[in-house]
């Protein structure tokens, strides 16, 4: 299991740093090592399994991360 940071792992995405963080706030994709609320690693297989099994919610996650604010 190799752990990435959020920037690479939005770049693997194809989404932006703040969608990542918006998808684990909101619970769309696990992280798998928090340092402190600024340090947090990702396993990249976790997260892909997590997205294709609450691939719904995880949109609507980014599309609140895009806009700023919640409807």
């Amino acid at each position: 299991m190799k752990l990435i940071n959020a920037r690479t792992l939005a770049d693997r995405l194809g989404v932006s740093v703040n969608t990542v963080n918006a998808w684990t706030r909101c619970g769309c994709i696990p992280c798998c090592l928090r340092v402190n609320r600024k340090v947090i690693r990702y396993d990249l297989d976790a997260v892909l399994k997590a997205l294709r099994d609450k691939s719904r919610a995880c949109r609507s996650a980014a599309t609140v991360s895009r806009r700023g604010t919640a409807r």
